[in-house]
């Protein structure tokens, strides 16, 4: 952008110096052509309207009175008679050429203050009157300094938006951007960019000026969990950052990409600063490519359905299996469930893999010759839409499915979902189709959340499973959950259970049902022919 108005001024400044110029020879002309009696001495307007119309009023009122002495006084009406003008003559012409310049320059201001105003638009925030991010596309790192682009977000934005609304939030962040410019106003060699909400772009330049970066790290760090007044109410800042630190040849939009990574790691893994290396670049690039390639995967027949049974510890017999799902790649390697999983519940193709898993389920249990064998399907928080529940119903309508061998498994997140996810629960247990909370005793565990919701099912998590029978206080907080569950009529399901002690506790403390790797490792791909055609 510098280099842009850089170069409109030399321009300017060539334009001006070929009007004077212009202006001189066209005088010349005139004058042995035959002097003002002669149409040529209009052709003094052509560098007028040049330089007014790229200089501005200023310049072009002076040209215009340099112009008009040239083709003035001293210049003869007629230079081969020796006659001269008349004063009102030249006096006229003065005027006209000032009001030529005057009319061509002050529109060109007034234009030029209007794309000025427009790029400021385009490049500024009009809250906090930093640059904003569409300002960093134009700008490219040339000055021959390395460069520091710390990344800063607040924490609580989401929370102080949805609390106290837009007007106050904005309060909010006008105050926080004067604070942070004020806190680091003695070092010249920062700049201010907002990215979006309460995000924030720092870029610090290592020129000869530069101090220790370290030092304007912990005046932010601070900053952080300090208290802003807003209206008399006292706000609470925390602040996570990611920093990066770029070459003098790397374009500053490219540390602007470093430092967000940054800074989304350090959120997504609880940490105040996250510093940018290619570990980091490499994990989010993994994530994209399985965000982009998982709807290729789905329709190659890549993702499969494994089962793993659940057993009736009392007869010994399998009670029911639960469906999972697992990619197995091109060249036979496996993506961790735990890998892509996370990623597509971000997305809308988590609502395809909950279809996939729905027929296989659904073709699973019209091949299936036991009636009392239950399969379970785990669902996302963001499964609990019309277009998903829809597509559940009428496959168990059009295929005649008995709705009761069907389980439908979700966890307390749910809770955060609101009034629309407990209708649908609602309506699943209007058709008949069960509900269990998978991996009880974790997130937002309580009695409170299983009163809450229709639930037919609880799956106690293998964190807790797998210290029952070394551990007293796990046994304890088991036992209490099972003799809560007994009392509200509530099936119990141990998950993770691995060895022969884990199943004797279970079994005493009373768990309905046992599911893990001491019984059945979920190793059987189930084949769905829809899938793999």
């Amino acid at each position: 952008m510098e280099k842009k108005a850089m170069n409109l001024k030399n321009t300017n400044r060539f334009l001006a110096y070929l009007s004077f110029i212009l202006s001189t020879l066209i005088a010349i002309f005139v004058y042995f052509v035959g002097g003002t009696s002669k149409v040529y001495a209009n052709l003094m307007y052509i560098p007028i309207a040049l330089i007014s119309s790229t200089n501005g009023i200023k310049l072009g009122v002076l040209h215009a009175i340099l112009s008009a002495i040239m083709v003035g006084p001293f210049m003869p009406l007629d230079s081969n008679l020796g006659l001269m003008q008349e004063p009102i003559n030249w006096i006229l012409r003065l005027i006209i050429y000032l009001s030529i310049a005057f009319i061509i320059g002050y529109f060109s201001e007034y234009n030029k203050k209007s794309r000025d105003y427009a790029t400021n638009l385009l490049t500024h925030d009009m809250l906090t009157g930093f640059r904003n991010i569409e300002s960093l596309k134009n700008e490219e790192n040339h000055d021959g300094y390395e460069k520091t682009v710390i990344a800063l977000s607040v924490n609580e934005y989401e929370e102080i938006l949805g609390f106290f609304g837009y007007g106050f939030t904005n309060r909010t962040i006008k105050t926080f951007s004067e604070k942070i410019k004020e806190e680091l106003s003695e070092y010249e060699n920062v700049e201010f960019y907002r990215y979006d909400g309460m995000d924030f772009i720092l870029i610090i330049t290592h020129d000869s000026k530069s101090s220790n970066i370290d030092e304007i790290i912990d005046i932010l760090k601070g900053f952080s969990r300090s208290t802003l007044n807003i209206v008399n109410i006292p706000i609470y800042i925390e602040m996570t950052m990611g920093i990066t630190k770029i070459d003098k040849d790397t374009a500053k939009i490219e540390g602007l990409r470093q430092a967000m990574i940054s800074l989304r790691y350090a959120i997504a893994n609880n940490m105040s600063l996250g510093i940018y290396d290619s570990s980091i670049d490499t994990h989010y690039k993994n994530i994209i490519s399985i965000a982009s390639n998982f709807g290729y995967a789905l329709s190659n027949g890549n993702i499969k359905v494994v089962y793993q049974n659940i057993y009736d510890p009392k007869t010994g017999k399998i009670h029911g299996v639960e469906l999972l799902a697992r990619w197995v790649t091109d060249n036979h390697n496996q993506i961790s469930p735990n890998d892509f999983i996370p990623v597509i519940e971000k997305t809308e193709l988590i609502g395809e893999l909950t279809k996939f898993m729905i027929d296989t389920a659904i073709d699973m249990a019209i091949d299936s010759d036991s009636e009392d064998t239950i399969l379970s399907i785990n669902f996302s928080p963001k499964d609990f839409k019309k277009e998903t529940i829809d597509y559940l119903i009428y496959n168990i309508k059009d295929k005649n499915i008995n709705p009761r061998k069907l389980q439908i498994e979700i966890t307390e997140e749910i809770l955060l979902r609101g009034s629309e996810a407990f209708c649908y629960l609602e309506l699943f247990r209007k058709y008949g189709i069960l509900i269990a909370i998978d991996d009880f005793g974790t997130g937002y565990s309580s009695y409170q959340s299983l009163a809450e919701l229709p639930i037919d099912v609880i799956k106690i998590d293998k964190s807790m499973i797998q210290k029952v029978s070394s551990n007293t206080i796990s046994k304890s907080l088991v036992k209490s959950i099972v003799d809560f569950c007994q009392a509200n009529d509530i099936i119990t399901v141990a998950e993770g259970v691995e060895t022969k002690e884990m199943l004797d506790t279970c079994n005493e403390i009373g768990i309905d049902y046992l599911q893990g790797y001491y019984f059945h490792k979920p190793e059987i791909i189930y084949k769905n022919e829809k899938a793999s055609s």
